[in-house]
């Protein structure tokens, strides 16, 4: 029971982070978002690498 109730709060919390983030300023000297991944491009999980 105690862990739903974690569970949600977190849910919660994590979606107010976004909104917060994304009601950033809008000024013109931020650097754009760079996003990355780590996959692996051999072995058994190289399906999930660039293609």
């Amino acid at each position: 029971m105690m862990f739903r109730r974690n569970t949600k709060v977190a849910t919660a919390l994590a979606a107010v982070a976004l909104v917060a983030a994304a009601c950033g300023s809008d000024s013109s000297d931020a650097e754009a978002l760079k996003l990355g991944y780590l996959l692996p491009e051999t072995g058994q999980l190289a399906f999930l690498g660039p293609r």
